[in-house]
């Protein structure tokens, strides 16, 4: 991802139909199964992590799906491997919906830690749930970051903020037949500015936080 920010943003040439590959939450099996695929084939990802919920450190916030986890002595190994490194803010809320006090914890605290971890610059940022606002947005601008991802189920174009990058999400269910259409260039693309029903449903989410707080540990 860094590669490519750094690429667009500098004018230079970039080759026909680049694909970008992410991976968000930090999971083990993105070690054990996704990474040898990648690396078979050449290729290179963006992890973005929760830092709360990497195993091996006081702290770590236990969830049903915490033994299904990376461990924070696994990321070196991955960073060696040519795998980037991103944040995913530290306990996965949706940013949005949540103070602006805390959501710059998240945002900023999870950049520190993989940090100190890493002796690495982390310049990359994906919103958990793909859920961002303005001051969202800005946060992780303040924060230092160079780039975040969105969701948003649609392709980037070049020249999108790279604030709020789009990313299709692959799912279970998703064929080879609708990734190789992906990544010929063919596929939806995200709208030049947030729809109406977009903070619509921010809205609505904010009122149910506030009146039935959801679990900051539900992935997506």
């Amino acid at each position: 991802m860094s590669d490519y920010v750094a690429a667009t943003t500098q004018g230079d040439r970039l080759p026909q139909d680049v694909v970008l590959i992410t991976f968000d939450d930090g999971f083990e099996d993105f070690l054990t199964t996704a990474l040898p695929a990648l690396e078979e084939r050449g290729l290179r990802s963006t992890l973005y992590v929760a830092t709360g919920l990497l195993r091996g450190k006081a702290g770590m916030r236990r969830t049903t799906c915490s033994d299904r986890m990376l461990a924070w002595s696994q990321l070196a190994e991955l960073a060696s491997r040519g795998v980037e490194i991103g944040a995913h803010s530290h306990t996965h809320p949706q940013l949005d919906t949540i103070s602006r006090r805390r959501a710059l914890t998240e945002i900023d605290g999870s950049r520190r830690l993989l940090e100190d971890e890493l002796q690495l610059r982390i310049s990359s940022f994906a919103y958990p749930h793909g859920y961002f606002s303005p001051l969202v947005r800005s946060l992780v601008r303040e924060a230092g970051y160079e780039s975040a991802c969105a969701v948003r189920n649609a392709l980037s174009v070049v020249g999108e903020d790279r604030f709020a990058l789009s990313r299709l999400l692959v799912r279970a269910e998703t064929s080879p037949g609708e990734v190789s259409v992906w990544a010929a260039g063919i596929g939806p693309q995200a709208p030049a500015r947030e729809r109406i029903r977009t903070r619509g449903w921010r809205a609505a989410r904010r009122a149910r936080a506030v009146v039935a707080p959801r679990s900051v540990y539900e992935f997506r």
